[in-house]
């Protein structure tokens, strides 16, 4: 009995932390299928074309993991923060923020689509 209320915590737990890491994707999402420019399918396909690129970097960084110390994938740990303060000091002030390609519908709208999604789970 007691395992299956632990069991249920956890499963709650799951829950809520995948709602809470995905309702930012859906808002993204949402903006997507509002904008004329996009068709439903380049939506889609650019969000299953996201996914899988994550993933899949997710597996080759598990992978070159695997094959490093301890020691070495806890310092790595400290890249992100080091980019992004490298990033915020030599970001130009009048550049302006990237712009999505408007227009006839194609892959190029797909993978626009993927590569902002792939960014903005990152």
């Amino acid at each position: 009995m007691v395992q299956l209320v632990q069991l249920s915590k956890i499963l709650i737990a799951a829950i809520v932390a995948f709602a809470a890491a995905n309702i930012d994707d859906l808002l993204v999402l949402l903006l997507f299928f509002a904008d004329r420019r996009f068709r439903s399918w380049e939506v889609v396909a650019g969000q299953y074309f996201g996914v899988s690129a994550v993933i899949g970097l997710c597996l080759a960084g598990a992978a070159a993991a695997s094959y490093l110390p301890a020691m070495v994938i806890r310092a790595l740990g400290v890249v992100p923060i080091v980019v992004g303060i490298h990033r915020m000091v030599t970001k130009p002030k009048h550049e302006e923020s990237e712009k999505l390609p408007g227009g006839a519908a194609n892959w190029t709208n797909v993978f626009a689509i993927g590569r902002y999604l792939v960014c903005w789970l990152q």
